[in-house]
């Protein structure tokens, strides 16, 4: 009996399967170093096809049915997202890989979407592999998610740029303006939306401090961000506290007053 592309995805976390991938690079020591690292360290993992350009990734893609496609951002004929979107639908998970963009990794990550930085590290590879196979994971890219990808893109990194949130049964999709506040649950993160909705996240509170701190959200405390946006009072006090739209309050750390009174315009 043959497995899904769901069942092989999975499976292939625990060795027991093969997941079939396609690796899109125009760099030939690009493909063949990623290569090495899967044969070597990725055994359940099996390459197909490597591809140089947009028209010989969508032949292979066409071709072979890849639950994985390795997708490198710049190619001579276009870009990795004109892959996606030259696509009914993206049946398969996309690990993305780029030497640069800031800007279009931003956008990556705001739509839950994988990527590695080249040249690629055996760490952050295995990494990557390990996350796309788990089982709470949807075995394809939701076209919620590509639609997401193109318009951050299309956004150029304004207040307009959405997130897919990984949650506990699926993705949940926000706007970022509407986030109130960001608390650390252990390994998950509640994100407090303007609307009163709780939504306890897949992503660690660093996570969010990482793809937010930019944007509008200051961490005030080890446990908890808010969006500077939706603050509506600071009380002073040894380190004081906030008070958000939502109507709830959160303390802010002694040691992170300074900053927070700076980045207020207080100073």
């Amino acid at each position: 009996m043959s497995l899904s592309a769901n069942e092989r995805l999975h499976a292939g976390a625990t060795g027991t399967a093969h997941i079939r991938a396609i690796i899109v690079d125009d760099e030939q020591p690009c493909r063949e170093t990623l290569l090495r690292h899967l044969a070597r360290h990725c055994p359940h993992l099996h390459v197909l096809a490597q591809c140089a350009s947009v028209a010989e990734a969508l032949e292979a893609i066409g071709a072979c049915d890849p639950d994985l496609v390795f997708l490198d951002i710049m190619l001579p004929d276009g870009t990795g997202f004109d892959v996606l979107q030259c696509l009914d639908r993206v049946a398969f998970k996309v690990i993305f890989t780029t030497a640069h963009d800031e800007f279009a990794i931003r956008a990556i990550r705001f739509s839950a979407l994988d990527y590695l930085l080249k040249p690629v590290l055996v760490g952050e590879l295995l990494a990557a592999v390990e996350k796309v196979s788990q089982p709470r994971i949807p075995a394809h890219t939701s076209p919620t998610q590509i639609r997401l990808l193109r318009e951050n893109l299309a956004h150029g990194g304004n207040n307009e740029m959405q997130m897919a949130l990984p949650t506990l049964d699926g993705f949940m999709f926000v706007a970022v303006h509407d986030m109130v506040s960001c608390e650390a649950r252990s390994n998950y993160t509640e994100c407090g939306m303007a609307n009163g909705e709780a939504l306890t996240v897949c992503r660690t509170l660093k996570e969010f401090e990482d793809l937010l701190g930019d944007r509008g959200f200051f961490r005030i405390h080890h446990s908890h961000m808010i969006n500077l946006r939706h603050l509506r009072r600071y009380v002073r006090g040894k380190g004081g506290y906030v008070v958000m739209s939502s109507g709830k309050e959160f303390e802010v750390s002694v040691r992170r007053k300074d900053a927070f009174i700076t980045a207020l315009g207080m100073t």
